[in-house]
């Protein structure tokens, strides 16, 4: 049985992210194209062992996306319908305008020698773009490392699809998430798997998935909440 911690999100069909009418953006006509990386960098982490697809998180033209397993060298594979695709595509580059962002945004918190470090990459309508920020940022957060995080949100959510094997047990987690939100902040609209964070498994086996959605929320009965509102579910 699924134990939920903090607050959750209201009832809404499945659909990884939501679906628009704008026009799609380009690719290069090559499934094995590599259009999206996320990784992290410096830190306690291990260098890169030399394979070229070893990322955090590595999104193909075909859409093909994996991540790292717990049994490297594999990797864990989804298969993302172009739509899908197409729709994490205009997330990144029409609402966020990543192409727009300076290569690096944000600076480190001062006096931690191991600061590690998030760097995104998007190859897409004839462009290739790198844009690196910090895990632990220095100073209140600007309009530019608001959309890199927004972003990495993003992109992170997506890793926890490929984790959990796809969009069906996915959407259990989303399912368990409404049941209690809805009832906790009527006005606000359902969430989606846009605001999935980077889930993670414990020792014990138990699986954490986390969503959390940044705006102001409205309560009816208790008044404006200043966000973001984060709410985990256990083992769906």
């Amino acid at each position: 049985m699924a134990a939920l911690l903090g607050a959750c999100l209201a009832v809404a069909n499945w659909c990884p992210w939501a679906c628009s009418a704008a026009d799609d953006h380009t690719l290069r006509d090559d499934p094995a194209a590599v259009v999206i990386i996320l990784d992290s960098e410096g830190g306690f982490r291990a260098p890169p062992g030399g394979d070229k697809d070893d990322f955090a998180l590595c999104i193909k033209a075909d859409g093909t996306a994996s991540i790292r397993s717990r049994t490297p060298p594999e990797r864990k594979m989804w298969r993302m319908k172009p739509e899908e695709l197409q729709d994490l595509l205009r997330f990144l580059l029409d609402e966020q305008k990543f192409f727009a962002l300076k290569p690096a945004v944000g600076q480190a918190q001062p006096g931690i020698a191991d600061a590690g470090g998030w760097m995104i990459r998007v190859e897409a309508d004839g462009k290739t773009h790198t844009v690196r920020g910090p895990m632990a940022a220095r100073g209140p957060a600007n309009d530019a490392r608001k959309r890199f995080e927004r972003c990495l949100r993003r992109l992170q959510g997506t890793m926890t699809v490929v984790d959990l094997g796809g969009a069906e047990r996915a959407n259990r987690f989303l399912e368990a998430a409404n049941a209690v939100f809805a009832k906790e902040w009527p006005r606000e609209p359902p969430l989606t798997l846009a605001d999935m964070g980077l889930g993670s498994v414990l020792a014990s086996g138990a699986v954490i998935v986390p969503f959390s959605r940044g705006t102001k929320m409205l309560n009816a009965n208790a008044g404006g909440i200043d966000g973001p509102i984060e709410c985990v579910v256990v083992n769906r």
